[in-house]
């Protein structure tokens, strides 16, 4: 609450010590996020891959984002965590089947994690599911940011996958963005061809390897191609991660995939992930 006309510090007024302004506005900074969601309308998931036009800013830190018809455009090069949360609604009578999936586009591009899939088995009214992921992405200034949206349709040789449009659920939609620290150490790791296996029928856990280094700060240590990743410091860490799985047959079977964290060989509370 105190106001500078210094030298050093002229044409800037510092409210607190979470918003900053200087006289063209709101200063992008650390913290600052976006919540941008679907509301005013249910919306139509087709065949075809297209963008969710979220529609409402539940709120938004406008010194770093702006939207326009679902996409969000960054203002400042910086590291962001984004979280992508999809509901949907098979809206339909009867029993049938769906398969829905929510992609994150950077610039246009498909990019890795933040991915969802879910399978609706309508009947007696079970009709709807959610799903949530998540990333760490380093953006530049002019970056933009979607969610894309695609409903499988194609019936297997077991016939399990047929369908009528499948509608998003108003205000359950909502892609998130928050600015995280640029400063603060960073490890991003993705899986390439070589990190694919087989899952068989088994109690046992298997690790997840890793070969693709996209961003690996001092403070951590990992060889590329392994599971383990040495943190160098002791600290509170924000850690998630994102697997996709595909069956590679169309055989009339069920599969269920299960994954979770471990720390030092014991599994972490509240990490479990359960794929069906």
């Amino acid at each position: 609450n105190k106001i500078y006309l210094g030298s050093n510090e002229i044409n800037k007024i510092y409210l607190g010590s979470t918003v900053v302004y200087d006289k063209t506005g709101p200063v992008s900074q650390v913290g600052d996020s976006i919540v941008y969601s679907l509301q005013t309308a249910d919306e139509t998931i087709n065949l075809t891959e297209s963008t969710v036009t979220l529609d409402t800013v539940v709120q938004s830190d406008a010194a770093t984002f702006s939207e326009s018809s679902g996409v969000i455009t960054v203002s400042t090069t910086g590291t962001y965590f984004i979280i992508n949360h999809m509901a949907a609604d098979r809206n339909t009578s009867g029993s049938n089947r769906t398969s829905v999936e929510t992609f994150l586009f950077i610039n246009g591009s498909l990019v890795t994690g933040a991915y969802t899939d879910g399978y609706i088995r309508r009947t007696n009214g079970a009709d709807e599911y959610s799903d949530c992921s998540y990333g760490i992405y380093d953006l530049t200034a002019g970056d933009t940011v979607e969610m894309r949206k695609l409903r499988i349709n194609a019936a297997g040789s077991d016939g399990r996958l047929v369908g009528l449009s499948t509608t998003y659920i108003p205000a359950k939609t909502t892609l998130s963005m928050v600015r995280l620290d640029e400063t603060a150490a960073t490890c991003i790791l993705e899986a390439n061809g070589t990190d694919t296996s087989s899952l068989t029928v088994t109690d046992a856990f298997v690790d997840q390897t890793w070969s693709v280094q996209t961003r690996v700060d001092s403070g951590y240590t990992h060889v590329s191609g392994s599971a383990n990743i040495q943190l160098d410091a002791i600290g509170r860490y924000l850690v998630c991660y994102s697997n996709s799985w595909q069956r590679a047959t169309d055989t009339a079977t069920r599969t269920g995939v299960y994954e979770r964290l471990d720390l030092s060989g014991s599994d972490v509370p509240g990490t479990f992930d359960n794929n069906y």
